[in-house]
């Protein structure tokens, strides 16, 4: 599956939740059982710093195209995460673990994200 979004600057979960037909419960995020199993949730400390915890799995491959389209003077640094920390999800079947990886760049990168089937993703 490829879902295209463009982030105003507020991130991109809520139009991936959409995407996929995700219910959104509060701060988190449900992965539907027909995608796979899991949440994605998040802290937000003012427009400065916010922080994105994710823990599931997808049955399919799925790419987002992000395009940014972030407000004059916003100059945000992301740190991503990968794969470091253990999942807590009990899968009846097989998974592989996600590469573990770290980047770091300005927000205003646009870019291609990769969640491959039957990984577990974790950050």
């Amino acid at each position: 599956m490829k879902i295209s979004i463009t982030d105003k600057g507020a991130g991109i979960t809520r139009e991936f939740a959409h995407a996929i037909g995700a219910a959104i419960r509060g701060r988190f995020i449900d992965i539907p059982e027909d995608m796979g199993k899991g949440y994605i949730t998040g802290f937000s400390w003012g427009k400065e710093l916010r922080m994105m915890i994710r823990n599931y799995y997808l049955k399919e491959d799925v790419y987002i195209e992000r395009t940014n389209e972030l407000a004059e003077g916003q100059e945000d640094i992301v740190f991503l995460l990968r794969g470091i920390f253990p999942s807590v999800l009990q899968p009846d079947e097989q998974l592989l673990p996600e590469q573990a990886n770290i980047m770091i760049c300005k927000h205003a990168v646009s870019s291609v994200l990769a969640m491959p089937s039957n990984t577990i993703l974790v950050a």
